[in-house]
């Protein structure tokens, strides 16, 4: 029986990795590591049994106060792999550490893969060169990345997207959830993140928009639902909608990876993140909201190459979400970018369009548990 040792940290790449070791799993296969629940229900030996995707941050000052603990998780898993070595370690993404962790592992001599690499065509390429000489195979989600570090590696390979086939295995009936809602009205979904950085900072904002959009002529005619990515946030939901008098006003629902439930939606207001890009495969107008420190914001701006934050309008090459950042992210500009897309038909066709021009392939689970299964039967 093979021996693989994953390492995950963000709510994104537990998801993606659960999906490669749950082909693993059925086929034998001793999967062991660090990440979230998803991987533990998909059949991996959590060796820490706490949820790492709880400590997961955006930015710069905001991960200082996790450095401690993840210094001392990377001994633990550094001494950990000493005494249980196995035929391969699989970092996905979550840089901050796995880079860390891919440097450890070349010093003990165990072949590192990486899913879900540094997005090197978005933050520079300083990364490639660390990632190639670390990692034996890099399994790139994105055309662009790939053409990239196969300049520095010839092990780099274009894997797909899980998010295609996830949207497409995950989906009931829309009309499950329809019964939930009015026929006549128009639903705006909310989605404030899956980190509690994001919630801390998004969420109250999120809920003005919704008495800004109700004090409108129209906001009879809207129909308001949030999905909570995680049972922890529930309370800090319920508590802040009480505060506004929003109770019976916004149905909350915990996120249960049916994307049937976010089909509901005639337009969205998300988090920057892989919800964006999720939303976009779907076909959803979306207004993507960003807040993180001052510094995190001036360091981001300089180091990112690109003029955008949110992932499809990286990868399209144009605004196709509106994109509020920082101080711009208020009751009344959501409120007004969502009046847009409800009552201006040019403006959803025209995303829609665009959205097209993503062209993403799927298959990513499948080549990455092969190539991890090849490893461990040779």
């Amino acid at each position: 029986m093979g021996f693989v040792f994953f390492s995950a940290g963000e709510v994104s790449g537990d998801l993606s990795t659960s999906e490669v070791i749950k082909i693993l799993s059925h086929k034998g296969i001793k999967c062991v590591g660090i990440g979230g629940r998803n991987m533990e229900r998909a059949g991996m030996i959590n060796i820490t049994n706490t949820d790492e995707t709880l400590t997961s941050s955006v930015g710069f000052s905001e991960s200082i106060k996790y450095i401690l603990p993840k210094l001392r998780l990377l001994r633990f898993v550094v001494s950990y792999l000493k005494k249980n070595v196995p035929d391969v370690v699989v970092l996905v993404d979550n840089q901050g550490f796995n880079l860390q962790l891919a440097k450890e592992c070349k010093k003990l001599g165990i072949k590192t893969f990486y899913y879900f690499p540094p997005m090197v065509s978005v933050w520079g390429e300083g990364a490639k060169y660390k990632v190639a000489k670390y990692c034996d195979k890099i399994f790139c989600t994105f055309k662009r990345d790939y053409e990239i570090y196969k300049g520095v590696s010839d092990n780099a390979f274009y894997v797909g997207h899980p998010l295609v086939d996830r949207i497409r295995n995950n989906y009931s009936s829309k009309e499950n959830y329809l019964k939930d809602f009015k026929k006549d009205t128009k639903k705006v979904l909310l989605l404030p993140g899956s980190r509690h950085q994001e919630i801390n900072k998004l969420l109250s904002v999120f809920l003005d928009s919704v008495n800004w959009l109700l004090r409108d002529g129209r906001g009879d005619k809207l129909e308001f639902y949030l999905v909570a990515a995680h049972p922890s946030f529930m309370d800090k939901v319920k508590n802040e909608m009480a505060k506004r008098g929003l109770e019976g006003v916004i149905k909350v629902y915990l996120n249960n990876m049916d994307y049937a439930l976010y089909d509901v939606a005639d337009v969205v207001v998300a988090s920057s993140g892989t919800t964006t890009l999720e939303m976009a495969i779907m076909g959803k107008p979306t207004i993507v909201t960003y807040i993180v420190s001052q510094l995190t914001y001036l360091v981001g701006r300089m180091l990112v190459k690109s003029r955008f934050i949110s992932l499809p309008n990286i990868l399209v090459g144009e605004e196709v979400f509106p994109e509020l950042l920082q101080g711009a992210v208020n009751p009344e500009n959501i409120a007004n970018h969502v009046m847009k897309f409800l009552y201006d038909p040019q403006a959803t066709d025209n995303v829609k369009d665009k959205l097209r021009e993503l062209n993403l392939e799927g298959g990513a689970a499948i080549k990455v548990a092969t190539e991890i299964e090849r490893t461990v039967e040779n």
